[in-house]
């Protein structure tokens, strides 16, 4: 289960949601139950949501996004600090350029820190720059790469395109209500008159080949057709605040 506040803004419940299933998951004592989490980059963030979820240690510690005011180099050894006090396990990175994370696999390398080990980021059928930019350099170090967003945060559903009323939206990436701060992120990259004319086009060709969602052909294409395999995974999410880990 992969689950926050903000995932979702503005959607009733979630963060009640959040706050019961935390805790929970710290009590289930099963050797094949991981637990990964997310934070910023405060030490507070780390040893605050281990103590939510109520367990010492966790598996993967993904790092949400960049501190541009901390130097990489004290990044990657505060991190490493970390990482010895025995917090986690392993060490991945969310949302960084190819370029940041080669300089701080340089640094690890250097200085004997903890390296980033899995890479978690964004990635669809309209959402594939990383093929040249970052998936080389995942390559070339074995860094597995975790896909999110696979249907771009519910875009190429339909969802928005075909949506009759901005109420319609509540609840998801591109809701108007307040509150919701993945909403810019989310029109900036998808709400543009071209993409929506490519999800107006899967629906024109949906009875020809068969198909009974739009979710359906950029699911196949994830799976099937992309530049992901081998060790690499897609979080896709099956309810409102559920995600499934699908390992290629």
């Amino acid at each position: 289960m992969h689950s926050i506040p903000a995932y979702i803004a503005g959607c009733q419940g979630v963060g009640d949601s959040w706050t019961r299933q935390t805790p929970l998951l710290g009590r289930v004592k099963r050797l094949d139950f991981i637990i990964d989490t997310k934070i910023l980059w405060k030490e507070a963030s780390i040893r605050g949501s281990l103590e939510k979820l109520g367990v010492s240690k966790i598996d993967t510690l993904f790092v949400h996004a960049p501190d541009s005011s901390t130097p990489l180099a004290e990044q990657a050894a505060n991190f490493d600090i970390f990482y010895r006090d025995g917090l986690f396990s392993k060490l991945g990175l969310c949302n960084y350029s190819p370029e940041t994370l080669s300089e701080w696999l340089a640094i690890a390398s250097d200085k004997k820190d903890i390296k980033p080990s899995v890479f978690q980021g964004q990635y669809n059928v309209l959402y594939r720059h990383y093929e040249t930019t970052l998936f080389p350099l995942l390559r070339e170090h074995g860094i597995p790469f975790i896909v999110t967003s696979p249907l771009a945060g519910g875009f190429l559903t339909g969802n928005v395109t075909f949506a009759e009323t901005p109420r319609q939206l509540d609840g998801t990436r591109f809701g108007v209500s307040e509150g919701n701060m993945l909403r810019p992120l989310f029109r900036g990259w998808y709400d543009k008159p071209g993409v929506h004319n490519v999800v107006k086009r899967s629906r024109s060709l949906q009875g020809e080949y068969g198909v009974s969602s739009l979710a359906e052909p950029a699911t196949r294409w994830l799976l099937f057709h992309s530049e992901i395999g081998g060790t690499d995974a897609v979080a896709m999410i099956l309810q409102k605040n559920l995600t499934l880990f699908v390992f290629l």
